[in-house]
C-alpha cells in the first residue's frame, strides 16, 4: 500500500472519521457516565463494532476469491493467476484499498448506534406514542393505516413475502455498503452515500429517536397499560399469525426486543425504538444511491423500499408516520450533501 494512497484516502475521509469518532465517544460517555452502565456491559458495544469490521474484511476476502475464480475460469489457471496478481497489486497499491480501510473505520464508529439505541428508554422514557398515534390517524382521514394494510395484505397472502423482505433488508444494507466501500469508483458519489448513511444513523436513529422516544404500535399496550390501546386489533392479528403456525422472523423479533428493552442491562444489542424508522431510512437512501447508478437498480431499490414501509406498518413495528419522516429527512440530507459532493468522477474512475 503506497503512503501517498493512504494520505489521499485519509484526506478524503478525515471528517467522516472525526464525526464517527466523536459519535462513538459521546455514546460511550452517555452509557458509562449518564446511564451508569457497568463497564463489563460495554463488551457488547465492542463486540458489535468488531463484528462490523469483521464483516467488511470477510467481504473483501470473498470478493478477492470471486475475482480469482473468474480470472481462472476465463483464462485458465496460469494466465488467470497472473491476471489476478496484476489486479490485486493495482487494487492494493492504488487509492481503492486505503479508501476501503478508512470507510471500514467509519462504519465501526457508527456501529455504536446499537448502544445508543439501548440507552433511549433511560435517557428519555417512552412518551410520544399517544401523540404520534393521534397524528397518524388524522393524516389518514380518521383511520389507522393498519386498518387498511392488514386486510389488503391478507387478501394477497403476502405476509410471508413482507417478512422475507424484512430479513433481506440486512443483506441490502450490506450490499449497498460493500459496493460503496469496495467497488464504487466515483469518489463524490461514494462520499455522498457514506455521509448520508452516517448522518442518518446519528441524527435520525439517535438524536431524533431519543427526542421522540416511542415504542411503535405493536408495543403500545406493553408500555402504556393505563391507556386504551388503539392497536389491539393489530396485536391480535400478529398473535394469530404466530398461533396459526406462520413461522415469521418478525414474531421472534418481538419477544427479543421486549426482553432486551425491559431487561436489567443498560447496554444491550438492541432496544425498541419506532420514530423514525431506520429500516425505511436505509432502504430509501439505498434507492437514492441506486438512482445515481442505473435505472434498473433504482427501480428494484424503490420497490424494495415500498415493501419495507409496507411491512413495517403491517407487522406493527412502526407507525406509517415513522416511515414518512424517515423518507423526508433522508431526502433532505441526501440533497444537502449533493451540494458538497456534486456528480463528478474521480480521476481513477472508469465510468
Amino acid at each position: 500500500m503506497r503512503a501517498g494512497g493512504l494520505r489521499e484516502a485519509f484526506r478524503e475521509y478525515r471528517w467522516l472519521l472525526l464525526v464517527a469518532s466523536l459519535y462513538a465517544a459521546t455514546v460511550s460517555a452517555l452509557a458509562l457516565g449518564i446511564c451508569h452502565a457497568p463497564f463489563e456491559e460495554f463488551e457488547m458495544t465492542l463486540y458489535v463494532s468488531l463484528m462490523i469490521a469483521m464483516k467488511c474484511m470477510i467481504f473483501f476476502v470473498i470478493m478477492a476469491g470471486v475475482v480469482w475464480a473468474c480470472n481462472v475460469a476465463r483464462h485458465g489457471l496460469k494466465e488467470g493467476k497472473a491476471r489476478y496478481a496484476t489486479l490485486s497489486h493495482a487494487y492494493l497499491d492504488g487509492p481503492a484499498f486505503p479508501r476501503a480501510v478508512f470507510a471500514t473505520l467509519v462504519l465501526t464508529g457508527i456501529g455504536f448506534f446499537f448502544t445508543a439505541k439501548s440507552l433511549i428508554p433511560r435517557l428519555n422514557p417512552y412518551k410520544s406514542d399517544p401523540a404520534i398515534a393521534e397524528l397518524e390517524k388524522t393524516l389518514h382521514l380518521g383511520h389507522y393505516p393498519h386498518e387498511w394494510v392488514i386486510p389488503f395484505t391478507d387478501s394477497l397472502h403476502f405476509s410471508f413475502a413482507l417478512d422475507t423482505a424484512y430479513l433481506v433488508w440486512f443483506a441490502v444494507m450490506y450490499a449497498a455498503l460493500a459496493y460503496n466501500v469496495f467497488i464504487d469508483s466515483d469518489i463524490n458519489r461514494r462520499l455522498r452515500f457514506l455521509w448520508t448513511f452516517a448522518l442518518s444513523w446519528i441524527l435520525l436513529g439517535t438524536l431524533l429517536a431519543t427526542g421522540l422516544s416511542s415504542t411503535g404500535p405493536l408495543f403500545f399496550g406493553n408500555f402504556y397499560p393505563d391507556m386504551a390501546d388503539p392497536y389491539k386489533d393489530l396485536v391480535a392479528h400478529f398473535d394469530d399469525l404466530a398461533a396459526n403456525g406462520q413461522n415469521l422472523s418478525t414474531a421472534r423479533g418481538r419477544e427479543m426486543l421486549l426482553a432486551w428493552t425491559k431487561g436489567d442491562r443498560v447496554i444491550n444489542i438492541n432496544a425498541i425504538s419506532a420514530m423514525p424508522s431506520m429500516h425505511v431510512a436505509v432502504a430509501w437512501m439505498a434507492a437514492l444511491y441506486a438512482r445515481t447508478i442505473g435505472k434498473a437498480i433504482f427501480a428494484a431499490a424503490l420497490a424494495f423500499c415500498v415493501l419495507i414501509l409496507w411491512g413495517a406498518v403491517y407487522f406493527g413495528y412502526h407507525y406509517a408516520l415513522d416511515g414518512y419522516v424517515s423518507i423526508v429527512a433522508v431526502s433532505l440530507i441526501w440533497w444537502g450533501l449533493g451540494k458538497a459532493f456534486p456528480a463528478a468522477k474521480s480521476p481513477d474512475s472508469k465510468a
